[in-house]
């Protein structure tokens, strides 16, 4: 069974600038497993606690029961390649699906996301949106090499 993938961001569609870059990585994915993206629209016209309160019951309603869901966020657990390469791995092996939530500018509401939510960050620092697309697909086409034995990913 090939692993499926959701990736799940609010905001606007990919800006152009990174569309080329997106489909390339989405297109070396494919040799490995399906991906989707969702977006959803940001609900800008609320009280920033409205707004993460809706938007997350949209991300919500689109996961899969039984995913392997992780959030990023820049409070989340610092991770490696391998480690995320690893629980890739073992979730495509239990034939689950997995889902990456980017939550919108103000986060999510994680008291509507399921229970065993892995968070993870990249970083410390706030990434733009549209570039976070970017780095997520990225890192999952190194995931997904890394589990495969490619030679893209060097220790």
């Amino acid at each position: 069974m090939a692993t499926k993938i959701q990736i799940i961001s609010v905001g606007k569609k990919h800006d152009d600038n990174y569309v080329l870059a997106i489909a390339e990585y989405q297109k070396r994915i494919s040799h490995f497993a399906t991906l989707e993206w969702k977006i959803i629209p940001s609900q800008d016209r609320q009280t920033p606690e409205q707004q993460k309160i809706a938007e997350t019951e949209k991300i919500s309603a689109l996961i899969p029961e039984n995913a392997l869901v992780i959030l990023l966020d820049e409070r989340g657990d610092m991770t490696t390649s391998r480690k995320l390469a690893q629980q890739i791995e073992q979730a495509s092996e239990a034939a689950k699906s997995i889902v990456f939530i980017i939550g919108g500018a103000y986060g999510v509401d994680a008291s509507q996301l399921p229970k065993n939510v892995v968070v993870i960050s990249f970083g410390r620092m706030v990434i733009a949106h549209q570039v976070m697309r970017l780095v997520l697909i990225e890192q999952i086409y190194r995931c997904l090499s890394i589990t495969a034995g490619s030679k893209y990913h060097h220790d």
